[in-house]
């Protein structure tokens, strides 16, 4: 119960640290299109090349973070252009849910990426990015299901708190830009190595094998996401 409670807490944290990051994106996007507004006509002209940016995004997700179920996923990066056909960004996903359902069984999970993409892009529009690059998470499960081969009820647990690495893929399409702020969605998927962990089974240790999760480690997500160049 007690990594349970711990589990909703830090979704909360986290889903409250996005909301915060986006109010600050937008507010960022507004003070530079009031100071662009207030330029000469030969500034607005030929505007200086911004080659830095900060994004915020979601969208649907769906593989072993979500227990193959629908579910969403946050994002927030920080990205830098290196030339005009390379962009190099740093992001973090946030998934997680919980929830019981009517035949007693209890899910929790929460899942925390990093990743580092490397984006190119095809001139002179910019409007296609697509990217490849390495990935970091960390997962937590939680999840009980009845015992119907006991009659006395006993509940089988099982808790997963492991570490993996991996790779990403993504394919970005920007759909609208005003001055230096862009709006696009974004499809991406990555696949994961399990490298340590914490695994239980009635609170006792046990091995993911033995856990019997099958879901093979990876998510495929699909979202929208708002761009602030600077």
């Amino acid at each position: 119960m007690y990594k349970r409670i711990s589990m909703n807490t830090n979704n909360h944290c986290r889903y409250i640290f996005f909301v915060a990051v986006l109010a600050l994106a937008l507010h960022y996007g507004s003070l530079r299109a009031m100071s662009a507004s207030n330029l000469p006509d030969s500034a607005q002209t030929h505007p200086p090349q911004r080659s830095n940016y900060l994004l915020v995004g979601g969208g649907y997700a769906l593989g072993d973070a979500t227990l193959n179920r629908l579910g969403f996923m946050y994002s927030m990066a920080y990205g830098h252009a290196f030339s005009s056909l390379l962009d190099v960004e740093c992001s973090a996903h946030i998934t997680g849910k919980d929830g019981e359902s009517i035949l007693g069984f209890t899910q929790v999970f929460s899942s925390t990426a990093f990743d580092i993409t490397c984006f190119f892009k095809f001139p002179p529009t910019n409007q296609l990015r697509v990217g490849a690059g390495v990935s970091l998470r960390r997962r937590q499960f939680y999840y009980s299901s009845p015992n119907y081969a006991n009659p006395s009820g006993d509940v089988e647990d099982r808790y997963i708190n492991d570490l993996s690495i991996g790779g990403n893929a993504k394919v970005e399409y920007m759909l609208f830009s005003s001055g230096n702020i862009e709006l696009g969605s974004r499809l991406s998927a990555q696949v994961f190595v399990p490298i340590s962990g914490v695994y239980r089974f009635k609170n006792n240790p046990t091995t993911l094998q033995e856990l019997r999760f099958s879901l093979p480690p990876m998510i495929i997500s699909l979202g929208a996401f708002l761009r602030v160049n600077f």
